[in-house]
């Protein structure tokens, strides 16, 4: 026996040590579910889960809820908050060998907003989804406020400003590349 190797058998019975004198967990599920948990014990769950796997010799998904790389944080607005979770669902086909149309797993990557103030959260299919619901729940007629189109000022030929950035609506810039 080498010595990197005593070493790693050394790390693995602390570790087994510690899991085992660790209490009962009785924080959020340490699995995928749609029931509602608060941001911090999602968080919990995700490290405490992080804890108890972490000398596996092959990285396992786990399907949890965890920070959406895009909002690592929350964000506060109002009497409101907004965090953004992330779950993936998606097939592992190394696993099986049905097609991926005839697979029987669960789904797709999944996000989930929520405003812990207020109890809430939604689940959707992709982030800008999650975030107009979230818009919904927190500005509720959001989605009626007027259109502002901008005067971008002299053109060129093809209806484009003669600089870019110069304060066009979303529509013309995505025409003038």
């Amino acid at each position: 026996m080498n010595d990197e190797q005593l070493a790693f058998d050394i790390d693995g019975m602390l570790h087994e040590a510690a899991v085992e004198a660790a209490p009962v967990w009785s924080g959020a599920h340490l699995h995928f579910t749609t029931a509602y948990f608060s941001p911090a014990a999602l968080d919990a769950a995700y490290a405490h889960w992080q804890f108890l796997h972490k000398l596996d010799s092959v990285s396992r998904p786990n399907r949890m809820w965890h920070r959406a790389i895009a909002v690592p944080g929350g964000v506060e607005v109002g009497d409101h908050a907004f965090d953004m979770f992330t779950a993936d669902l998606r097939c592992e086909p190394w696993k099986h060998s049905e097609p991926r149309g005839t697979c029987h797993c669960v789904g797709e990557l999944t996000y989930q907003a929520i405003c812990e103030p207020h109890g809430w959260h939604v689940f959707a299919a992709d982030e800008n989804t999650a975030v107009e619901a979230w818009h919904d729940h927190v500005f509720p007629r959001w989605r009626e406020l007027p259109w502002s189109q901008l005067d971008c000022g002299p053109s060129t030929s093809q209806g484009c400003p003669r600089r870019r950035g110069s304060g066009c609506s979303t529509t013309t810039r995505k025409r003038c590349r």
